[in-house]
């Protein structure tokens, strides 16, 4: 399971972990995710710009 975004418990902690042996194929995806998240865009803004589901990797709800 990707988990791809930020954990609500903690406001400074963003997660990328999980794509196992797709890892680096995932990674530059992974990053502009994580980079788009850092400056400020939400997961709707992210979903609308990108064409995909980005609420579908948030470890919301997942991580404790």
């Amino acid at each position: 399971i990707l988990l791809l975004g930020r954990v609500k418990e903690f406001d400074n902690l963003l997660v990328s972990c999980g794509p196992g042996s797709n890892g680096w194929k995932l990674a530059m995806g992974s990053g502009e995710i994580i980079e788009r998240l850092v400056s400020g865009q939400t997961e709707d803004d992210i979903s609308k710009e990108l064409g995909f589901d980005a609420h579908s990797f948030s470890p919301a709800g997942r991580v404790r």
